[in-house]
């Protein structure tokens, strides 16, 4: 939570700030491109309101959003109150690239183009708000009958009462899945270049995690406990090869 420094003060009272990030779970795709509009968010007290994405160039490679990655698609100014609604808006172009080819795909059906959001976040005066959207590209995209269709599976949650993960895996070479899974949340990322790995939107309690190589490195599994509102970090994990 910030408070806004540049409002006046009828503003400040009256308004509260949005920016909405989009962020992913990886899935098996070199690159998936999705066509962002903006957002729409409803507030209790008043019209939908929509936050244009910017650039001209609309075009998203979600795939590129993992870890501390995360895109800007959405700011503005909200009414106080309660926020009931956000909608991630996209457009009519799609596709993907698996071993360097290009396989446009199509939405599972015309609702899909926009996910929707029951929300209840409590709006105050004069303070900005981080929300985040989180696409699950490894549920999101499926090959039917030779054909792949896109189906959102997402969540969204705001920056404010969850915890962050990270951590290191060495050797980065071995470039594993992470997953933290608890009695609520089933959460996947990858390491980066330099071994990191990144969750976000974690709630209190116990996470198990779960760090999944390539051969020849064994997995590895450990409890992990997450505490709300910081930075939880975890020791370098070193991957171990199987005994000869």
């Amino acid at each position: 939570m910030v408070l806004l420094a540049s409002c006046s003060g009828d503003d400040e009272r009256e308004n509260g700030l949005v920016n909405i990030f989009l962020i992913d779970a990886p899935g098996d795709f070199d690159e998936v491109f999705v066509e962002v509009l903006g957002v729409e968010v409803v507030p209790d007290n008043g019209e939908p309101i929509f936050y244009d994405f910017i650039p001209a160039n609309k075009m998203v490679n979600v795939a590129n959003l993992v870890g501390e990655a995360s895109l800007l698609v959405g700011r503005g100014r909200i009414p106080i109150g309660m926020m009931t609604q956000m909608t991630l808006v996209l457009g009519e172009e799609l596709y993907l690239q698996r071993a360097g080819q290009r396989i446009n795909m199509e939405y599972a059906s015309p609702e899909n183009r926009r996910i929707v959001f029951e929300t209840n976040y409590n709006i105050l005066g004069g303070v900005s708000y981080d929300l985040y959207i989180d696409i699950d590209l490894a549920r999101s995209v499926r090959g039917i009958a030779g054909v792949f269709v896109f189906d959102p599976v997402a969540r969204n949650f705001s920056n404010m009462g969850k915890g962050i993960l990270t951590g290191t895996v060495n050797p980065p070479a071995a470039r594993p899945y992470i997953y933290a899974f608890s009695d609520t949340d089933t959460l996947t990322t990858l390491t980066n270049a330099e071994g990191r790995y990144f969750f976000r939107g974690l709630n209190s309690g116990n996470y198990q995690i779960s760090i999944q190589p390539r051969p020849p490195y064994t997995d590895t599994t450990f409890i992990s406990p997450i505490r709300t509102d910081t930075l939880n970090r975890i020791p370098t994990i070193v991957l171990r090869r199987p005994a000869a």
